[in-house]
């Protein structure tokens, strides 16, 4: 995957159409990183990793769904804080964030500033929380 303007065609039909590339984006204050089976091809994604680091540390929150939390092991962002994913994602993110505390019995994690979800409903469990935080 390179840097995309062009539609991203999502699960159950749904179409994204970004209004920047990430070249071009501004700086958000909230990234959200979504899940998938997606994440396994980003971890590749040179551009992507570090667009996520060098973007990270300017943003309030950085939120992650399910196995998003890969990306943001793979960039360091999970070192030395307690992390989630989906079960089945354990053993992977294990394997990407040795000093990450990986905590299996809870639908989100929030360390302050980086949260992380268990799945989709749990990503939605952990919004709810960010809304009431906000």
């Amino acid at each position: 995957m390179g840097l995309i303007t062009d539609s991203v065609s999502a699960k159950n039909s749904l179409k994204l159409i970004p209004d920047y590339s990430i070249e071009e984006s501004p700086q958000p204050d909230y990234l959200v990183i979504p899940g998938g089976s997606g994440t396994r091809a980003l971890l590749e994604n040179e551009k992507l990793l570090t667009w996520v680091t060098q973007t990270a540390p300017f943003c309030e929150n950085i939120l992650s769904v399910c196995s998003g939390a890969l990306i943001l092991a793979k960039t360091d962002l999970l070192k030395g804080l307690k992390a989630t994913t989906h079960h089945q994602v354990f053993p992977e993110l294990e394997a990407l964030a040795p000093e990450t505390e990986i905590i299996k019995n809870q639908r989100f994690v929030d360390n302050g500033k980086i949260l992380t979800s268990a799945g989709v409903a749990a990503g939605i469990d952990m919004c709810f929380h960010m809304v009431d935080r906000l």
